[in-house]
């Protein structure tokens, strides 16, 4: 059985803040935190239906990013999970679009938005 939703993500401030608006938004939601970066996260032995990654396709190149979704993928994601990535286009000019836009990854070679 799938164990709900992992989160990882490296910097301490905004892990703070993650479980925070995790628990305030998605109270009946179980999930897992991970204090590391989403290339080394090798998962808890145990399979997830959703897994949420932040910025990490800044540190990983083009060619890799293959390698780290199936990485996650046969190790990590529930059959039929979902990762979702963020990316935030930060604009120092317009500072409310510090949202960015979240890619899904539903299966290799298959990515939307």
């Amino acid at each position: 059985m799938a164990a709900g939703l992992a989160a990882v993500e490296p910097d301490t401030d905004q892990m703070a803040e993650l479980k925070t608006r995790v628990a305030q938004l998605l109270p009946a939601v179980r999930a897992d935190f991970f204090q590391e970066t989403a290339q080394s996260w090798n998962g808890a032995g145990e399979r997830f239906d959703a897994v949420l990654t932040f910025e990490c396709l800044y540190y990983v190149s083009v060619s890799e990013r293959p390698v780290l979704a199936k990485k996650l993928f046969d190790t990590v994601v529930a059959s039929g999970g979902l990762v979702f990535i963020t990316v935030n286009p930060w604009h120092f000019q317009n500072p409310e679009t510090i949202f960015g836009t979240v890619f899904t990854i539903q299966s290799l070679g298959s990515t939307g938005k």
